[in-house]
């Protein structure tokens, strides 16, 4: 099939003439710092012997003129890139400010841009849609490159935060808009001299606090909105003459992919193998070729934990999960898992409000047999776009406790299953699939032969509640997806996270043999 794709890249020259920087070795007045990587290749001419003194920063006013500062002439083309992207980040950053925009920094410090939506209307709230402009130096063309993309929206109050303290704690803000600035209130306080002119942007806390309703889902192709305002971005700003005398860009269209970047996986790659054969499409072959390993757990218990009120919902989904309906023909035909449903050991709650503390009690007094593998299904109340803060808790918290009694479980919203259950037979599909991979089975693999290699998870993540950061690993010794050792630490305990990754290949080479690959995979949200 023959297409044409662009990169959302629109390209600038670098100069051809020498430009003048003016620097110092100290801080004199607002100035750009310099770390030692972005020092100018010709750094010797102005200070010499300052790459002997190996300082960690200079200063610099860049192309203005400052007492204190000297000039240096540099070629661009020849200079770090660090420092070609610093300085262009700056001009952006100044342009912006120029025409009375709002500029932040995205969480690897490119510049975000703010463009107020005046068609919006809403008497608490004003909008802005937010825009990333970053800089690049001949990535994927032999130019300067600004890669625009789109980053969602933003509301910001209407009523300073010296009103709507009135009604919630400053424990609750992060951002604000200042003067035309964007600050984070709790680092960045002691430049707000007027909390009257100070603007919380809203986020989770205020929501909750606010009880204000999340926007409605949108099921509408995101692609080609975010493609529209990224059009118009580009039309109104980047574009425009005043933006060319700072930044010359050379061309009016997105940047084409050269067709040597276009590749494509081998018609092969597509192959996932079942227990009976081959397939592709997992939604067709699962039900036809059946799990490639079915549960691996022996004597599997399932019961249920749920309000008072939802009896009759428990016992139709119990039927569903056990004999099927249509072409899903139950848990044990459609995924292998043979499952016995207990009902006498059910935890059921009367508080729709705050059920916690019953299911809590529940679990606490769950008198479990080691030898029945057991898992729970959970009923909620409450849906994942729950407003209320407590509220959303309440499913991790019952995942929790369940999980220190090493008790398996499965979340299923009550509201979606009591309104859809002539159409929960697709639900039951994806829930099954869970459920298997919960019970050590395997619903299907690449058709690929296993490769010598050792494969190793790490993870970063913060427990809001204990206020505690933790680094996770995993530890696979085959690439079939399934993993041996699991293993958690404070952030403090890193060396202890390093012995075991030590660990984990010096147990794997006396039965491996040294592998072909080492594979290192981290992960965390990418939050600021």
């Amino acid at each position: 099939m023959s297409q044409e794709l662009y990169f959302n890249i629109i390209t600038f020259d670098l100069p051809d003439k020498p430009i003048t920087f003016y620097l110092s070795k100290e801080k004199i007045g607002n100035a750009q710092k310099l770390y030692k990587t972005k020092f100018p290749t010709n750094i010797e001419e102005l200070f010499p012997g300052i790459k002997e003194e190996n300082p960690d920063f200079i200063y610099t006013s860049f192309i203005y003129e400052k007492e204190g500062y000297h000039p240096l002439s540099l070629n661009l083309k020849e200079q770090p890139t660090d420092l070609i992207k610093h300085y262009y980040n700056w001009r952006i950053k100044k342009f912006f400010n120029s025409i009375k925009k709002l500029v932040g920094q995205n969480f690897v410090n490119d510049n975000q841009i703010w463009i107020g939506n005046r068609s919006y209307q809403n008497k608490s709230f004003a909008q802005y849609y937010k825009f990333t402009v970053k800089v690049q130096i001949k990535e994927v063309s032999e130019y300067g490159e600004l890669v625009i993309s789109y980053d969602g929206m933003a509301k910001v109050f209407k009523k300073p935060i010296s009103e709507i303290i009135k009604h919630t704690s400053t424990t609750n803000l992060n951002k604000v808009v200042y003067k035309m600035r964007l600050l984070k209130y709790h680092k960045e306080k002691e430049f707000i001299d007027d909390n009257t002119k100070a603007f919380a942007i809203l986020n989770n806390d205020l929501r909750n606090a606010f009880k204000i309703k999340p926007e409605p889902k949108d099921d509408s192709n995101k692609y080609i909105g975010y493609k529209h305002k990224i059009d118009k971005f580009i039309q109104h700003f980047i574009l425009s003459d005043e933006f060319k005398k700072v930044i010359p860009v050379n061309n009016d269209d997105y940047l084409p992919v050269e067709i040597n970047r276009i590749g494509e996986v081998t018609d092969e790659s597509n192959d996932l193998l079942f227990q009976n054969g081959v397939g592709r499409n997992p939604k067709i072959d699962f039900k036809n070729l059946k799990p490639l390993n079915p549960c691996q757990l022996d004597n599997v218990h399932f019961f249920f934990i749920h309000h008072t009120s939802y009896a009759k919902e428990v016992e139709a989904l119990q039927k569903l999960l056990e004999d099927g309906t249509s072409w899903y023909k139950g848990l044990n035909i459609y995924a292998g898992v043979l499952a016995h449903f207990d009902n006498d050991v059910n935890i059921v709650f009367d508080d729709l409000e705050n059920p916690l503390p019953q299911i809590s009690q529940g679990i606490k007094d769950f008198k479990s047999d080691p030898n029945i593998n057991y898992v729970a299904i959970y009923l909620s109340p409450f849906n994942k776009h729950e407003p209320n803060l407590e509220k959303k808790l309440v499913y991790y918290k019952v995942k929790e406790q369940l999980l220190y009694k090493r008790i398996i479980s499965q979340v299923i919203e009550f509201d979606r299953f009591r309104r859809n259950q002539h159409k929960f037979i697709y639900d039951l599909t994806n829930i099954s699939l869970a459920l298997l991979a919960k019970l050590d089975g395997t619903p299907w693999q690449l058709n690929v032969k296993p490769k010598n290699e050792l494969v190793i998870g790490v993870g970063a993540f913060k427990n809001t509640e204990e206020n505690i950061r933790y680094v996770a690993s995993a530890f696979s010794f085959k690439n079939n997806g399934r993993f041996n050792e699991f293993h958690y630490f404070s952030k403090s305990d890193v060396k202890q996270l390093g012995g075991a990754l030590s660990d984990a290949i010096y147990q794997y080479v006396p039965t491996n043999q040294i592998p072909e690959k080492i594979v290192i995979h981290f992960y965390k949200d990418m939050k600021d």
